[in-house]
């Protein structure tokens, strides 16, 4: 895609900034600090994200049938 303005650029890392902010929310007190969260951790939050958002929209669309 042409895109000549970077705007691709801009909403990828915007997401991304805004979806690792989430993730550290749902990991909050869950992990020692001064080691961080296991790989095990940093995926089940973000599977349960991913669950969380597809039963909204699926929420949603039952709303509308």
């Amino acid at each position: 895609m042409f895109d000549p303005y970077g705007i691709q650029d801009r909403v990828t890392g915007r997401a991304t900034r805004a979806l690792t902010r989430i993730i550290y929310e749902r990991l909050e007190g869950s992990y020692d600090p001064n080691e961080g969260p296991t790989p095990k951790q940093v995926e089940d939050a973000i599977d349960g994200l991913i669950d969380d958002v597809l039963g909204a929209f699926k929420a949603r669309l039952r709303d509308h049938v």
